[in-house]
């Protein structure tokens, strides 16, 4: 379970310090990729879990282009990766590309329960104001509409 935020650097090797309380589940191994939907992000899985969201794309239809459109997007910006001894993980140049961050910049580790996003602390500041004003508007009704 990946929850809270953490705010680490990426040093001049462009290596990732993984939150200490992450490690753990994170340990065999994981999946770097590309984050989808609003906002430039990375999305962290343990391979479990990208194992089984990989089998709900490839119980899709291959002949249809949207399908074929997420199976390229899915596959083609996927890294494994193993973390050091130290908790570290090197993040990939096209994914460091993807957030526009290099050696030294601030990141913010978002945990999302079954996987953690990746932002760059710029990008989540924008992130969270946005979150903050929906919330304070709607918030209850956002709630409500998924019955939670």
């Amino acid at each position: 379970m990946f929850i809270n935020t953490y705010h680490h650097t990426l040093d001049s090797k462009c290596r990732l310090m993984l939150p200490s309380k992450y490690v753990s589940a994170l340990a065999n191994g994981l999946i770097v990729t590309k984050g989808a939907g609003g906002g430039k992000s990375l999305w962290i899985f343990t391979k479990e879990e990208f194992d089984t969201r990989t089998k709900k794309i490839l119980a899709l239809p291959m002949m249809n282009q949207e399908v074929q459109h997420l199976r390229r997007f899915w596959f083609a910006n996927a890294v494994e990766v193993t973390p050091d001894n130290q908790g570290r993980i090197v993040l990939d140049e096209n994914l460091r590309q993807h957030i526009g961050v290099g050696g030294g910049s601030k990141l913010a580790l978002v945990g999302s329960y079954d996987y953690i996003e990746v932002f760059s602390a710029a990008e989540w500041q924008t992130q969270q104001a946005d979150l903050n004003t929906l919330m304070e508007k709607d918030g209850i009704a956002v709630f409500a509409k998924y019955g939670i």
